[in-house]
């Protein structure tokens, strides 16, 4: 069992280094926010981030995929969640605030270099935008999960309910109901997470 447990927390260790990596050396380049439909997001249109070409269900993915068989189950979701948890809770309270939480992602998420144009896409057509018309991620993603995950409403996150948030949640990110999330599924999570209101 020792041997087991060492080695989910090396592949652990390696899945959390990959993504933290992935953001923080690819989102200093130009990061994509793609948007389908009109200007303004009509309910309903698509909603992605693209990292130098690779979409952000293929980065989590890799992240979250311990066994590296393609597939992110409940348990390697709650595994790797409950790690990051760990990092949020910047004072060690057991619980995330709001403020730990938008802090930990806008660290995942940093803003572009100054001056570094974002694309944006209208009814398919790519359009640059400047970086401060441009939505970031991390103040949604904050938000949204905090308004889904803290059942007591006290304005912040306690282990138990991001772990009950992420049950309720993986049946429906689930697209497929094969019991594991894709990339593509995960795409369509976190687009949903992160789409601008």
């Amino acid at each position: 069992m020792k041997r087991q447990l060492h080695f989910g927390s090396t592949i652990l260790g390696r899945g959390i280094r990959l993504l933290v990596g992935c953001f923080l050396a690819n989102c200093l380049a130009q990061a994509q926010l793609s948007t389908s439909g009109q200007a303004g997001g009509e309910p309903g249109s698509g909603f992605g981030l693209y990292i130098n070409g690779s979409d952000i269900g293929t980065i989590l993915q890799k992240a979250f995929d311990l066994d590296q068989d393609g597939k992110v189950t409940p348990a390697e979701l709650k595994y790797v969640a409950a790690a990051y948890f760990r990092q949020w809770d910047a004072n060690n309270d057991g619980n995330a605030s709001g403020n730990e939480l938008s802090s930990a992602l806008k660290e995942l998420f940093p803003a572009p270099p100054a001056g570094a144009p974002g694309v944006r896409m209208f009814n398919g057509v790519a359009v640059e935008v400047a970086p401060g018309e441009l939505p970031t991620p991390d103040g949604q993603l904050a938000k949204h999960i905090l308004a889904g995950a803290d059942s007591n409403k006290d304005g912040s996150l306690s282990l138990p309910e991001l772990d009950d948030w992420l049950d309720k949640s993986f049946s429906q990110w689930d697209q497929d109901g094969n019991g594991s999330l894709n990339a593509q599924e995960l795409n369509v999570a976190f687009g949903q997470l992160a789409r601008p209101d």
